[in-house]
């Protein structure tokens, strides 16, 4: 959420080809990548097919490494306190490209959608506006949240509406979740259903 107001998000499948990330990153010219050592080590390994030579890996799992997203973390709140305050008076353009998914849509051929915060708000709040959500509803999340349906519907609305979200551990875990979780919205898919 907040790297869509400094710059630019690409959500990436984890469960991708590293080729297939580093092209998405080539294409997106990505200058940072978050994520698990799991996930980001074999893209690192392949550093020099990346066109942004120093794009920085920050990784969730190595606290104590230079490179660690709490490492990130703390610095910025260290600046912050040391008068650094530029992140207050960023004016936000809702209309300029702040997500770049990439999706293969029905073709098998990726393409790149580029969506506004104002794309995403509008989507929100006219299903906000159909789709009555209240605070004691809880979502439950199965869905990957790289995808803008997951990611709006499952994820953006719950939290405008002020509703609960609880994640599925995993396909196998999704009955032994919902007996536990009980939750009142489930978002998905066909297939998922028919399963």
């Amino acid at each position: 959420l907040a790297a869509t107001i400094v710059g630019i998000v690409v959500p990436i499948d984890k469960e991708l080809h590293t080729d297939d990330v580093i092209n998405f990153m080539n294409i997106a010219e990505a200058v940072c990548l978050l994520g698990d050592e799991k996930n980001l080590s074999p893209i690192e390994k392949n550093k020099d097919k990346l066109t942004m030579k120093d794009t920085l890996f920050l990784y969730f799992d190595k606290e104590q490494e230079e490179n660690s997203y709490f490492n990130l973390l703390e610095n910025g709140k260290k600046s912050y306190q040391d008068g650094y305050t530029d992140f207050d008076n960023i004016e936000i353009d809702p209309d300029s490209m702040r997500i770049l998914l990439f999706t293969s849509g029905t073709t098998g051929n990726a393409k790149g959608v580029c969506l506004s915060q104002r794309n995403v708000c509008s989507n929100l709040l006219s299903t906000y506006g159909i789709v009555k959500v209240k605070r004691s509803d809880l979502f439950f999340s199965i869905l990957p949240l790289h995808h803008t349906y997951e990611c709006t519907l499952g994820f953006l609305l719950p939290i405008y509406s002020g509703a609960s979200i609880a994640h599925c551990e995993g396909l196998r875990y999704i009955v032994k979740n919902m007996n536990e979780f009980r939750p009142s919205v489930i978002l998905c898919v066909p297939l998922l259903l028919e399963n």
